[in-house]
């Protein structure tokens, strides 16, 4: 879903037994019916957890009666955080400091074997050449760094990287 214009990130959840995904959008950007109908080709529509009563009239239209109302009683619970962005966790890629828009493109594009290298910078496009070769001549010098959550630590995280690549 992350491959979506209009979306700008993913969680995968737990609800009702279910592994789910929420995902964030822009409505201006990308239609609800768009995303159900991704959900669909990706067949990942199981079960769609409306969160408005007009979310929930458009996802009857296309999923009929795998649509629900979301309960704010039974709120998700976390997937652990080594299944969050699962493709990008098993890639070289996941070292790179990236905003939390970045890792959701990404993770997806890999998880499609898509292109990525449009969605980095050309600071990251370099920073990932040398985390690369440095990998290489030493495979666990980098093993300790994942880039942060939280995007107000990424230029705490890039400096200690940038530590870590020069020795």
């Amino acid at each position: 879903m992350g491959s979506i214009d209009g979306v700008y990130a993913t969680t995968s959840a737990w609800r009702d037994g279910l592994e789910v995904v929420n995902v964030l959008f822009d409505p201006q950007e990308v239609k609800y019916e768009t995303l159900l109908n991704k959900a669909r080709q990706f067949k990942c529509a199981s079960k769609v957890f409306a969160h408005t009563k007009s979310q929930l009239n458009i996802a009857k239209e296309i999923v009929g009666s795998k649509a629900v109302m979301a309960s704010d009683s039974q709120n998700p619970r976390l997937a652990k955080s080594s299944d969050q962005k699962y493709y990008l966790a098993n890639s070289p890629l996941r070292i790179l400091p990236m905003c939390d828009l970045q890792v959701t493109k990404i993770n997806a594009a890999i998880g499609l074997r898509q292109p990525f290298e449009s969605l980095l910078s050309p600071r990251q496009t370099e920073l990932l050449k040398k985390i690369l070769a440095k990998q290489n001549a030493d495979k666990g010098s980098l093993r300790s760094f994942t880039t942060p959550i939280d995007d107000n630590q990424l230029g705490a995280y890039a400096a200690k990287l940038a530590d870590a690549l020069a020795q």
